[in-house]
């Protein structure tokens, strides 16, 4: 339902089962059996959403604020495979709720220089799955840049998290453009794995470990697409630096998880 010309009011109830395939270790050969996790949910969602921005990926002007509440009910079952250290079968219940709060503003202009302000943060009860893997996987994600929906980054999931940095925009020649983001990502607890193999994940102290991200990105928005070319720097990952060359837009289906 529109309450404004930029803004929405929104209503769900979704059904969905996902299914999840994974190994625990980096050691494994073509002859080994992936981990499976299957996750059969109910999942109701109220949401308000305003939004501005000029476009949807590498945006210059506009504000964006989306308030998202979410109830999951579902079902998790765990089928080890051969590399597991978990050779036992699980099937577990779980609900919780989580609130999904993003703020994304171009607040001010200095000529050809834009700045920006990104800020998100997820509130939610929810608990861990039967291993340290699932658990990341079926967690909210940090994921400010596009290239991060591309990737699977452990430093930057957690069930509960603030995460927020600042853009800087300079318009070099009509739509080309220069970009420069940072962003710290803080979790309320991070999901640990335990050093015993075979036992459940658990949550670290609170506050007790952050990770940053940024990015240089050179950019065309033409009228097939953005084309850009960019380095992007994760922390705590085994390759920090990426280089990345796109064209086009990063698009995905609807996640069935909030």
């Amino acid at each position: 339902m529109p309450v404004t010309p930029k803004g929405k009011v929104m209503a769900s109830f979704d059904y969905a089962f996902t299914n999840s395939k994974y190994y625990q270790s980096n050691v494994f050969s073509r002859t080994d059996t992936a981990d499976q996790t299957s996750f059969n949910f109910f999942l109701p969602q109220v949401s308000f959403e305003l939004n501005s921005l000029n476009r949807k990926q590498y945006a210059n002007a506009g504000a964006r604020l989306l308030i998202a509440l979410s109830y999951v009910m579902g079902k998790e079952g765990f089928l080890p495979g051969s590399t597991s250290p978990n050779l036992k079968e699980e099937i577990n219940n779980w609900q919780w709720f989580q609130l999904h709060l993003v703020y994304d503003n171009y607040f001010k202009t200095f000529g050809p220089l834009k700045l920006g302000i990104y800020l998100e943060g997820v509130f939610s009860n929810q608990p861990l799955f039967s291993n340290y893997t699932s658990s990341l996987l079926y967690s909210p994600a940090f994921q400010p840049l596009p290239e991060m929906q591309t990737l699977y980054l452990p430093s930057f999931r957690a069930n509960m998290f603030a995460g927020g940095g600042l853009k800087a925009v300079v318009r070099i020649y009509k739509k080309i453009e220069f970009r420069m983001e940072g962003y710290i990502f803080q979790p309320y607890k991070e999901i640990l794995a335990s050093e015993t193999a075979g036992e459940p994940p658990y949550y670290g102290p609170a506050f007790s470990n952050r990770s940053y991200l940024a990015t240089a990105t050179l950019a065309y928005i033409s009228p097939l697409g953005p084309l850009s070319i960019g380095v992007n720097y994760y922390d705590k990952v085994q390759q920090s630096w990426a280089f990345n060359l796109n064209f086009g837009y990063i698009i995905f289906n609807k996640r069935a998880m909030p």
